[in-house]
């Protein structure tokens, strides 16, 4: 068994770095007949619930305009579901297709970004992934009764379930490093084990038949947070553990952890290239194979139990550090402090989460029992608000393989000096994070030398999301926060900007919002449109928490900035349109100290094509500088609209590789069709506009071509 242990995990890097390698090299599986940019009527049998406000769904191709197809798997893009349409159901939907990049899971994928085509359910999930579903949704509804964030996290930490959370919590989990407390992880699935293998073993029962009905409650849980790329490592993982258990064969946990890796590969390779399962893979094996040193060196100082209990958030950090470099490049200075406040009652929260869905049908059960998680649920999220408030939350680290391989030398360099090199490893370690630092650090500085200094507008680089800058002299405005707070700052720094005098959030996506953490404290007016839930009232009660006056406003209101006019031609008050794309708040900037060729800009959040004619109709749409194409480029956009506003420059903020399909090829060809230069977030970083003494618009981009 010694052998086994020390050559099997070996064999599973080796496996998972050539699947890695070869799945990344894998064409998508072409469809004859199949168009991309057409509409076409096609039917999908469904991966993920459909109607919980999931931003991505999964399904496999089944049918393309009523004709059989080999089945490929399918990313599903703006789908609306007016009921919760279960996993495993077959429906019929009206889609454009998009060929997915190589190395992605998905051969093609589909967007349906039209609330009218709604998708008819063909075929019904079967009998026990509906029960599920219904056991999800009762929790959610349930939940959704709460207030404050406690009732948002309950469903994720019990039955995998995030629709409830907000972007402001997201902000803050990830902030915090809790956001593997946002969802079921594999963590979820040792504590259902350990508490049916335990109350079996309370009951007298036989070894065998606590393996066996703990294995049955493992299968249960799988079926109910449905198959995340962690939760499949987990299970396959405790049920070697548990075989072996059955059977008196002791079994090493990395020979376990390596097991689970080799199987899970080989009914699924696509899973190496997932996230979730990289980093719960690095996650356990830092448990297993780091605490324990770093425990014994904490002990010096520390009671061993209170040693042990920090050194297992340290381990998972880093060994999962580099590899969260490639999704946030930023440290979280505050996550060990922050998990070890917070993870302790997730527990509580998933067993008695799970036991109020699954006996939310007896009256009053259920709400009993998620007012009992609702406290533990509510601890979790307050850490993670007072570590997103407090000072330096966050610390700059450089973006892309760079980054990657500065975090991993750093994590090596720690790693080396626990193995008892300590001064090779300090040395490795130290060197990394002042080089990380420098760059990180030095960068604003270059970019603010080398832009013009009189700008006057600018686009970030906040990956998959809009943040627009407005400048008139002192005066500073910021037009939505992108996603992440630490992507925001970066720009902001960059730009030298400390204060802010307005923000304009279009509408309450976490896109657009997700960053709204960093302008708590540092703005003083807010204006927003219209709320959906309680999660958007949170991040205007930030707001106002931090100092800052907030107002609705509708069309035909007026926001000064300077000499700047922020005139708000949608929503209109007398349209009725539900919160979102539809209702985002459309502004068209002037100068109005300037007599012509000034500084004019037309900007449209996420407004769909109807909604873009409607203020074509109700609004005189005059020719203009620059213009912040709607919804990162997608296809539901108003060609009309572009060619009226003839604008010289046109923003479109968007991530590289965002899986979205965003720019659309036609809106790109829509835009220039305009007579507007394009500049993307993805493909020249952050933007700078400035005007010429001819009135011209000039050009500063961070990344050259």
């Amino acid at each position: 068994m010694r052998k086994l242990s020390l050559w099997l995990p070996g064999l599973a890097f080796v496996v998972w770095a050539a699947v890695w390698a070869i799945t990344g090299t894998l064409p998508p599986h072409e469809i004859p007949g199949v168009p991309t940019g057409s509409i076409h009527n096609v039917r999908v049998e469904l991966h993920h619930d459909c109607g919980t406000g999931r931003a991505f769904l999964g399904g496999t191709l089944r049918q393309v305009n009523g004709r059989v197809v080999t089945p490929v798997e399918v990313r599903l893009i703006g789908v609306e579901c007016s009921r919760v349409i279960p996993a495993f159901a077959v429906i019929d939907l009206q889609v454009s297709a998009k060929v997915a990049p190589s190395g992605e899971r998905a051969s093609l994928v589909l967007f349906s970004e039209s609330s009218d085509a709604l998708p008819q359910v063909v075929t019904s999930a079967p009998a026990l992934m509906a029960w599920a579903s219904g056991i999800r949704a009762s929790l959610r509804n349930l939940c959704a009764a709460l207030p404050g964030f406690g009732g948002a996290l309950i469903p994720g930490l019990a039955v995998g379930d995030t629709g409830l959370i907000g972007a402001d919590l997201e902000a803050s989990m990830k902030v915090a490093s809790l956001t593997h407390l946002m969802a079921v992880s594999g963590a979820n699935c040792a504590v259902v084990i350990g508490l049916v293998y335990g109350m079996t073993a309370l009951m007298g029962m036989g070894r065998w038949l606590r393996v066996v009905l703990s294995l049955a409650a493992l299968a249960l849980f799988v079926v109910i947070v449905t198959p995340e790329p962690s939760v499949v490592r987990a299970s396959i993982m405790a049920t070697i553990a548990l075989i072996a258990l059955s059977r008196g064969i002791p079994i090493a946990g990395l020979s376990a952890l390596a097991g689970a890796v080799l199987i899970s590969l080989a009914v699924d390779p696509w899973l190496a290239r997932e996230y979730g399962f990289v980093l719960s893979v690095a996650a356990t094996a830092a448990l297993l194979t780091l605490s324990a040193p770093i425990a014994r060196i904490l002990a010096r100082w520390l009671p061993h139990s209170l040693a042990l209990a920090c050194a297992l958030p340290i381990a998972a950090q880093v060994a999962c550090q580099p590899i969260i470099i490639l999704l946030s490049p930023s440290i979280p200075v505050y996550g060990i402090v922050a998990n070890l406040l917070a993870a302790p009652v997730a527990p509580l929260v998933t067993i008695i989460g799970l036991c109020a869905a699954l006996l939310s049908d007896i009256p009053l059960v259920g709400e009993l029992l998620v007012g009992m998680a609702w406290l533990p649920a509510t601890w979790i999220g307050g850490v993670a608000e007072i570590v997103n408030a407090a000072p330096f939350a966050t610390l700059p680290w450089p973006a892309g393989v760079g980054g990657f391989v500065l975090a991993l030398a750093c994590s090596a360099g720690i790693i080396v000096a626990l193995s008892g090199h300590r001064t090779a490893g300090i040395i490795t370690a130290a060197t990394a994070t002042v080089i990380a630092f420098a760059i990180s650090l030095g960068i604003p500085l270059v970019t603010r030398w080398t832009m013009p200094p009189h700008w006057t507008m600018a686009q970030c680089d906040v990956g998959q999301g809009d943040a627009v800058i407005v400048r008139d002299g002192a005066h500073i405005a910021v037009i939505d926060t992108g996603r992440e707070p630490a992507a925001l700052g970066q720009c902001l720094d960059a730009l030298g900007i400390t204060a802010i005098d307005l923000a304009v959030l279009t509408h309450f996506d976490a896109d657009h919002v997700g960053g709204a953490s960093r302008l708590v404290g540092r703005v003083a007016h807010v204006v927003h449109g219209p709320t959906a839930d309680e999660g958007d009232d949170a991040v205007l009660d930030s707001f106002r928490a931090g100092g800052a006056t907030v107002t609705q406003v509708w069309a035909g209101d007026t926001v000064n900035l300077g000499h700047l006019a922020f005139a708000v031609v949608w929503p209109a008050r007398d349209i009725p349109v539900e919160p979102g794309n539809p209702a985002s708040v459309t502004v068209a900037i002037s100068d109005v100290a300037c007599p012509e060729r000034c500084l004019s800009a037309l900007m449209l959040g996420d407004m769909p094509a109807a909604q873009q004619i409607t203020v074509m109709r109700r609004y005189p749409i005059a020719r203009m500088e620059v213009v912040k194409v709607s919804h990162h480029g997608s296809r539901d956009n108003a060609p009309e609209l572009y060619a009226a506003v003839h604008a010289a420059v046109a923003l479109i903020g968007v991530g590289a590789h965002n899986g979205y399909g965003h720019p659309t090829a036609e809106a790109i060809d829509m835009v220039r069709s305009a007579g507007s230069t394009i500049l993307r977030s993805d493909v020249d970083g952050l933007v700078v506009l400035s005007q010429n003494q001819t009135g011209g618009i000039e050009v500063w981009r961070e990344k050259s071509h």
